[in-house]
This record gives structure tokens, C-alpha cells and sequence, in this order.
């Protein structure tokens, strides 16, 4: 099992994407210490959870560390290159979901929360991640409300 954590990369560990802040980082790190905490395991499962958590903090140490990152970055293959987010070119776009959510706060469409999930949709894209499936049904959920509503993610010059 030892190997197994040592084949995940440190990001793989923290379960953050490449382009994660520092505090991304330390936030992810404190959850999966609080997961994986060895007083928490069985008995049996002790020994893996310590592994674990030490390979999680040596992740952390690395990944918050501007130089130590910098270097390890270079020793990484590079990173493959997602498939686009959403189906049409034009939901691929940041800055059209932040100027839908724009929209529908002005407009008062849909409820805060689809609002909120736009936004968080162009704030994704602008960092190249991709939203989780719950995420992205609500970030669809709120396209197809502007949508309906009259929102023209084509005007005012955006194009694909």
C-alpha cells in the first residue's frame, strides 16, 4: 500500500488541480488531515493511514513552497489538456458566464444560487478546471434559465 501513495502525484494526494493557489492547498490539505487522521482509523488500518497522512504533508510542504513547486512542476509530464467544459464553443467562454450572472442579478433571473453557479462557471474556465458533475447540471441549469429569459451570450461582442 506504501507504494501506492508514493505513485500519486502531490496533487493527486491533495486532490487539487495543477494551478491550485497555496491556500487551495492548505485548505485541502487540513480537510484530508482531518479525513485521514490516524487516530480516527482502526486499528488494523493505522499504519496506512499514516502513510497517507505523511505522504499528504510532504505534498503540502512541496506544493506551498514557490521554489520546491517550481521544481517539481518541471519534473511532472505535461499536463494533458482537457476536453472543452461544456458542449457549445460559446459556454466555454469565462466571460460570457460572468456576464450572464451579471445579467441575472440585473434582470432578477433565477434564484441567487444559479447566479452564484454562473459566475463560478467563467471563474472556473478562466483557471482551465473543470466543474464537478453537480456543478456543471447547476451551471447548465442556470444557462438554459438566462437562456429562456431573453440572456444573448453573442452580444455586446463576444465571440467564440
Amino acid at each position: 500500500m506504501e507504494d501506492f501513495w508514493r505513485s500519486l502525484t502531490h496533487y493527486q494526494l491533495l486532490e487539487v488541480s495543477r494551478n491550485a493557489t497555496v491556500e487551495e492547498c492548505k485548505q485541502q490539505r487540513d480537510l484530508m488531515l482531518t479525513v485521514w487522521h490516524p487516530d480516527k482509523a482502526p486499528e488494523q488500518y493505522k499504519s496506512i493511514v499514516t502513510d497517507r497522512t505523511t505522504a499528504i504533508v510532504q505534498a503540502f510542504k512541496v506544493l506551498s513552497d514557490i521554489d520546491a513547486r517550481t521544481r517539481y512542476d518541471l519534473s511532472l509530464p505535461p499536463e494533458e489538456v482537457d476536453e472543452l467544459v461544456f458542449s457549445e464553443t460559446i459556454q466555454n467562454v469565462p466571460t460570457v458566464w460572468k456576464k450572464m450572472a451579471a445579467w441575472m442579478a440585473k434582470e432578477d433571473v433565477g434564484r441567487p444560487f444559479h447566479r452564484t453557479m454562473a459566475y463560478k462557471a467563467g471563474d472556473l474556465l478562466d483557471k482551465h478546471q473543470q466543474p464537478s458533475d453537480k456543478q456543471k447540471k447547476w451551471m447548465l441549469e442556470a444557462w438554459e434559465l438566462a437562456i429562456h429569459d431573453g440572456f444573448d451570450p453573442e452580444s455586446d461582442g463576444f465571440d467564440n
